[in-house]
Formats: C-alpha cells, sequence, structure tokens
C-alpha cells in the first residue's frame, strides 16, 4: 500500500458556494495582525483565499486544488498513491468547536463519496472541555477518525502545556495518534517574517522544533507513555538535532562527569525511549528535502518513523516525483516500503479501516 500521509482537504465545492467560502473566511481570527481576503491567482481569472500574517505577508493560500477531489483521484491514479489521509491545512489554529464540527462532517463526506481512497484526521478544539472530548470521541468511535490533527502552537500555548492535557489524554485513550500540522509561523516570529521563505520555510520548521522538544522535556509522555506524534514538515529538521538535543547523555571516560553537569533529567534513557516509541515524522513533501539530507533523516531517525507525504495539492512536481524520489534513494527496498505506506497503515491502522471502519459506516 502507498499512503500519502500528508494531504490537504477543504470543503469540496467551496468556490461556488458563497455562503461556505464565507464561513471559511471568518475561521481565521482576523485583527490588526492578520488578515484572509478573496483574489485573484496572479496571472489568472481563477480565485484564491489568502491568509497573511502579519498583514501585508502571505503565509496560506487555498485553490480550487484543495477543494477539487474528482480531480484529486485522478492524481492519486495517475501517481499510483492507494489512498490519502486527509487534514485541514493550517486553519487548526482559529477554528471553534462548532466549526470543526461542520468540518468534521464534510470530511467524513468526502470519505464516503471516494470509498477506500481517504482517511480522515479529526479536527477538535483542544481545551478538553466536555462537549469538545464528546467530538474527539465521535470523530474516531463514528466518522471512523484514523488520527486526531492539533496545531504546534495555539497562539503563545503549546502542547506541553497543562490547558492541553485532558484533550491529548482522551486522545491516548481513544488509541489515535496525533498528527501535528505546522502553524503558518511560530509563536515567536518577529525576526523572520518580513522574508517570503523565511517566514514560509524557517518559520514552519521553528514551529515543528519548538513543540517537539517542549514535549520531550515535559511530563507529557512520563503521564501519556503510549501517545504517537506524528510531526510535518520532518519536524523542523528534528532528525538533524537528535543527537545533539541529547548532548552528553551517552558520553563515557574521562569527560562524563563535566557533560553530567549540563544534563537535563530528560535526556539520556528517557529522550532516547521518547524519540524511539513517540515521535514520528511526516515528510510533507518529499523532493524539496534533496537525497542527502532525506537518507540522512532516515539514518538519523530509523526508516520506521519516518511517513510518505505530498501536501497535495500545492505543487505537482511534489506530487508526482514524490514516491520515485523516495524510490531513488539509497536504502533497503523494506525501508522504501515502510516510509511509503507500511509505517502509515500501522500507525493508523487504514487496513482496518477500509476492511472493518468504512464498510459500517453510512
Amino acid at each position: 500500500m502507498i499512503v500519502d500521509n500528508n494531504m490537504h482537504w477543504m470543503p469540496e465545492g467551496m468556490f461556488d458556494d458563497e455562503d461556505l467560502l464565507e464561513e471559511v473566511m471568518r475561521i481565521p481570527n482576523r485583527n490588526e495582525d492578520l488578515a484572509c481576503y478573496l483574489t485573484n491567482i496572479p496571472g489568472s481569472d481563477a480565485k484564491q483565499v489568502v491568509v497573511e500574517q502579519p498583514v501585508g505577508y502571505q503565509n496560506l493560500n487555498y485553490t480550487d486544488l484543495d477543494v477539487n477531489f474528482v480531480k484529486r483521484v485522478e492524481m492519486l491514479d495517475e501517481i499510483g498513491i492507494d489512498m490519502g489521509v486527509l487534514r485541514i491545512p493550517c486553519l487548526e489554529e482559529w477554528m471553534t468547536l462548532e466549526e470543526c464540527k461542520r468540518m468534521n462532517d464534510r470530511m467524513h463526506e468526502t470519505v464516503m463519496r471516494y470509498p477506500g481512497r481517504f482517511a480522515p484526521l479529526a479536527m477538535v478544539t483542544p481545551w478538553g472541555d466536555r462537549d469538545s472530548l464528546k467530538e474527539l470521541e465521535r470523530c474516531v468511535k463514528e466518522l471512523g477518525c484514523v488520527g486526531v490533527e492539533m496545531a504546534a502552537h495555539y497562539g503563545s500555548k503549546h502542547m506541553d502545556e497543562e490547558c492541553f492535557r485532558p484533550h491529548m489524554r482522551k486522545i491516548a485513550e481513544l488509541g489515535v495518534p496525533i498528527v501535528v500540522h505546522h502553524t503558518p509561523i511560530p509563536a515567536a516570529y518577529q525576526s523572520i517574517y518580513q522574508k517570503d521563505k523565511t517566514r514560509r520555510l524557517l518559520g514552519r520548521c521553528f514551529a515543528q522544533m519548538t513543540c517537539i522538544t517542549r514535549n520531550i522535556f515535559s511530563d507529557l509522555f512520563e503521564e501519556l507513555p503510549d501517545l504517537k506524534i506524528v510531526h510535518s514538515y520532518m519536524g523542523g529538521g528534528f532528525f538533524s538535532f537528535v543527537d545533539m538535543m541529547n548532548v552528553g547523555a551517552h558520553t563515557t571516560g574521562k569527560y562524563k562527569e563535566e557533560m553530567q553537569r549540563v544534563r537535563d533529567p530528560r535526556m539520556g534513557a528517557h529522550f532516547d525511549k521518547v524519540v524511539k516509541e513517540n515521535i514520528f515524522l511526516d515528510m510533507c513533501h518529499a523532493t524539496p528535502w534533496g537525497k542527502n539530507t532525506m537518507e540522512f533523516a532516515i539514518r538519523a531517525m530509523g526508516a520506521d518513523h519516518i511517513l510518505y507525504g505530498s501536501s497535495m495539492p500545492i505543487k505537482k512536481e511534489w506530487a508526482y516525483e514524490g514516491p520515485n524520489f523516495i524510490r531513488s534513494l539509497d536504502i533497503t527496498d523494506e525501508e522504501k516500503s515502510l516510509v511509503l505506506g507500511d509505517n502509515a497503515d500501522r500507525l493508523f491502522g487504514l487496513t482496518k479501516f477500509v476492511n472493518e471502519t468504512l464498510p459500517g459506516m453510512k
């Protein structure tokens, strides 16, 4: 099974339904620091929804490709992708519970319209109130959601903070993974927002790296040791910092005592255990990372911790060239199978979803 673990979803027909379009455009919390508006794609009559944050700096662009799933299935067939795991790209930070419910229902309709081609992630406000916890349960038990999407941060709040713990306890109880989608920019963005690529590329990496390391150095995985978290954007490059962030943990000999003084109590065995058992990376799109970086990431994290994704439908190159790029890497055939689909199947229970859950849903 070939699985695209990072497949974007927005409501089908959004650009043809004025009321639905307005509903979606109300989700970003428009204020003096954030703008959301409808405009033409440059050089085209086609429309796009643009989110600027801060105002004057584009960070998100939603187009017809995000909402046209007839074309999406055609793309899957052309590329040879068996299944896509659907997520809402970058709106999760701002959504209300009622908006989440409507989006969950609409994503469910997409999944049912194309049976066996897509699996849904739940979107639920993360504050752990009674109604939000009920929505988590409804999504997994009634809508068949195979995981729960969360933002890398919510305003200035991060996942390791106590206010999110009831939400995460419930997810752990339900036995599904969390998928952390990068936010448009990190919580502290003052020094990077002025340049387009530092804002769009480096910013997303900062957001994910902050999320992962805060989680590791908190008590999150001590309380919820079976919780699995998949981080998009290759965790912001976490694979390249995995040894450095555990500095001194494995030092022996005459320098051991010196290095022990700089250690955090959660370095060493705790750090290694969390990386091995709880942290997984979704490449978001394969080809931009390049052959050397991708091979290094797979060596650093292990092939069983990397999930293929393309951010379909953002760029055709990422979608159409991604699987063959993975096949071209100097890794074993078994490792290629893990990355291209076996890891997603295991983490999200996709075979069970197709064979058991989907046939029983309406």
